[in-house]
């Protein structure tokens, strides 16, 4: 079986503390391999469904950085 390809799947979203940026949330993976008869197969995994009001539907794919203590890092804000 050949290596799997592993990517983020994200949403933006407008960062409600600093104007004009914008929050990348990641909500899955999208697992890319072949299967025992050499098949392509491609599987989205999703480990949660966005519930904002600002989540158009759209969702963008990313490499998964190494450099990240966490691959399935989230981006948080206290509202506290």
């Amino acid at each position: 079986m050949s290596e799997k390809c592993i990517m983020n799947i994200a949403y933006c979203k407008p960062n409600p503390f600093i104007k004009g940026k914008k929050d990348w949330i990641t909500v899955g993976h999208l697992i890319i391999f072949n299967d025992d008869k050499g098949n392509d197969v491609v599987k989205i995994k999703l480990n949660e469904i966005p519930l904002d009001a600002e989540f158009e539907g759209d969702f963008s794919v990313f490499p998964i950085e190494k450099k990240r203590s966490h691959a399935n890092h989230k981006i948080q804000h206290n509202t506290h």
